[in-house]
């Protein structure tokens, strides 16, 4: 790519999370054999969040000044970045060692993969028990809550659809990325640590907003990607049929040859 200035660019949203925030950072500046610019991109903090990340040496602001949506707020530093590869994450993560080193590793050396979807443990919040987040839709598309990949690939597709706002971009980038005819992965390890305490913080949304927000992200799938989800039932669907009918098939063998 023509002006590449930097290998990966790491965009992390916040507003009111001071103290997720810096344990956020301290898991990256620093951290990575791979060249990183990190960009925090706040939406109107009022806690020492600016300030703080002002004195840092290396970490970028960007001030949206208050939320305008997660989508519309990264893709308006999407479009103006140069750089090879991008991820997202959330200000209440925590990048464990080598993670981001071992996603660029795998996007450099594997260009058939599209992006590479960094697997997330929720390690508060009453999710614990489960071995990382994420899992498949009705589409059989698999939740990539965080991700990586290639700058170029993410501006063909048009960036994230501001459409969803917050809750769905993940998902819908992952069916675009792969209706392009690209492969998504996931890390083998866990590669973030995700604090599940949204209402420890006067950042974040109600629960019943958050709720409302979750459920327009799967109309809006639906709406776009339906199709999908019907081809996907009428592939279990024949896998199902064919299953019955080689037992079937079998049985009636085993009649004949007792026979």
């Amino acid at each position: 790519m023509n002006g590449v200035v930097s290998e990966l660019t790491v965009l992390i949203g916040t507003r009111n999370r001071l103290s997720v925030l810096k344990r956020c950072l301290d898991s990256l500046v620093g951290r990575t054999a791979t060249r990183v610019d990190i960009i925090v991109i706040d939406a109107g903090s009022t806690d020492g969040t600016i300030d703080f990340v002002k004195s840092l040496p290396g970490v970028r602001l960007v001030c949206d000044g208050v939320p305008i949506g997660q989508a519309q707020s990264l893709n308006r530093v999407l479009r103006s970045l140069r750089t090879r590869y991008v991820c997202w994450i959330s200000d209440d993560n925590v990048m464990q060692p080598g993670a981001i080193d071992e996603a660029v590793d795998i996007l450099r050396t594997h260009s058939e993969i599209g992006m590479v979807s960094l697997k997330v443990k929720d390690v508060s919040g009453g999710r614990e028990d489960k071995a990382y987040i994420g899992g498949l839709r009705a589409s059989r598309i698999l939740t990539c809550n965080q991700g990586m990949l290639p700058l170029e690939l993410f501006a063909k597709l048009g960036f994230f659809d501001e459409e969803y706002r917050d809750y769905g971009i993940d998902v819908d980038l992952t069916a675009r990325v792969l209706l392009e005819g690209k492969q998504v992965v996931f890390t083998k390890r866990v590669a973030i640590h995700h604090y599940r305490d949204h209402h420890e913080f006067p950042g974040a949304i109600e629960n019943t907003q958050r709720a409302a927000r979750i459920r327009r992200s799967y109309e809006l799938f639906s709406a776009k990607h339906g199709y999908l989800e019907v081809f996907s039932l009428a592939a279990r669907i024949d896998r199902l049929f064919w299953s019955f009918a080689k037992k079937v098939v079998f049985q009636l063998q085993a009649l004949f040859c007792r026979g």
